[in-house]
Parts: C-alpha cells; structure tokens; sequence
C-alpha cells in the first residue's frame, strides 16, 4: 500500500525535504497522538455501532439474501480501514482497502455500490454523536470519501457502460 509519506521518502530519495514537505511531515508528526485516539475511540465503539446500525442494516440484509448479524458485524469490522486511512493521512488509501472490496460485494449481490455507501452514511451519522470535536474532525473525511467513491462510482460506470442497441 503506498501513501503520501512513503511516496515523499522515494522521491526524496535523501535530498533534504522543500519547506512545504516539512511542514506537512510536521503536521502528520504533531497530529499522530489525535489520530491515534481517534483510531482508539472508533475501534472501542465497534460493539455500540454495531448495535446502532442493526435497525438501518436489518432491511437490507434481508433484501440481499444476507444475515444481518454477520452483514452487521463484516461491516463494523470494515471502518478499521478507514481508520487506517486517517493515521495514514492519505483518503486514496480507501481505494483499494475500502471501495475497490465493496465494489465487488455491490457487484456480486446484484446492486448499485451507492447503497454499501448508504451504510457509511449510516454508520458517520450514529458514530458522530459518541465522537470528541477533533475525532469527528479527523475521521468524517475518511467516511465522506469512501461513502462518495463508492456513490460516484456507479454513476461513473453508468456513463461509461453504454446500453446495448439492438439492430
């Protein structure tokens, strides 16, 4: 997995940083013990949140022909990528650790990725309230993207996957 610092130290190459690579090597460095606690307080709530998204979870689990306890639980599971986003400071890290593996599970239940992106809607909307300012602050951008990518990428597949035309 490559994000932004491991990129930066490659291309640095053992040249000294430019000013605005330090400073933001700077800020990630002096925002790792908040990153952390927010890290901390997501997985702490991993039962809670489960027990909140159940009522919202339960219709689709039964729609989709999946158990809700374990579509619960897999998806409880799944938000310590994001976490693993955010101490990275790096969204495109959802990419392939989030969007691309709920894709394919959009893809093998026969439904449009933007309702797995419903559930991070879901899941931000009921964690926000137990959150402290700067958690909320640090981890809402990582739910946002993975929610969005997975949103706009279906619209983005509509556009590109034109319909047959019968002759």
């Amino acid at each position: 997995m490559t994000n932004w610092l491991n990129t930066l130290l490659v291309a640095s190459n053992g040249r000294p940083l430019t000013p605005a690579e330090g400073e933001r090597v700077a800020e990630y460095g002096e925002s790792l013990p908040d990153r952390l606690a927010a890290a901390r307080r997501l997985e702490e709530s991993h039962k809670w949140l489960a027990k909140q998204l159940a009522e919202v979870v339960g219709p689709k689990a039964a729609e989709w022909g999946l158990p809700r306890e374990a579509l619960v639980n897999d998806f409880v599971q799944s938000l310590t990528a994001v976490a693993h986003a955010m101490l990275l400071d790096d969204p495109a890290v959802l990419d392939e650790t989030v969007v691309g593996p709920f894709r394919s599970l959009a893809t093998a239940l026969d439904i449009p990725s933007e309702e797995l992106g419903d559930l991070f809607h879901a899941a931000w909307a009921a964690l926000a309230k137990r959150l402290e300012p700067r958690q909320t602050a640090l981890l809402q951008p990582y739910f946002q993207w993975a929610a969005t990518a997975l949103t706009d990428g279906e619209a983005q597949c509509m556009i590109e996957t034109p319909a047959p035309v019968e002759v």
